[in-house]
């Protein structure tokens, strides 16, 4: 796959659906926490966040990397068959 073919992999529509409802939740968690202006409160919201969103999104972010990761091996497996291949036949 090319640079931009895996950047577009990993950000598909839905990906992008759930980093943007992450967003909107930080941006609630951080409002509500205005009242009570303490970096723990701060630090608490954004550790429960960052959990939450590792759940939610790793095992997706680690189905696409181990997909890519395959695709890479089948390039290079296949190029490395035609390349043998056609040294075997004399054609290289």
């Amino acid at each position: 796959m090319a640079k931009k073919q895996k950047i577009g992999y990993l950000l598909n529509e839905w990906m992008v659906a759930w980093l943007l409802f992450y967003a909107v939740i930080l941006a609630f968690v951080v409002s509500g926490f205005w009242r009570d202006v303490t970096l723990s409160a701060y630090a608490e919201g954004a550790i429960t966040i960052l959990f939450v969103s590792a759940v939610m999104l790793g095992p997706f972010v680690v189905v696409k990397w181990l997909t890519i990761r395959r695709s890479k091996q089948r390039t290079v497996a296949i190029k490395a068959a035609a390349i043998s291949g056609a040294i075997g036949d004399g054609s290289y």
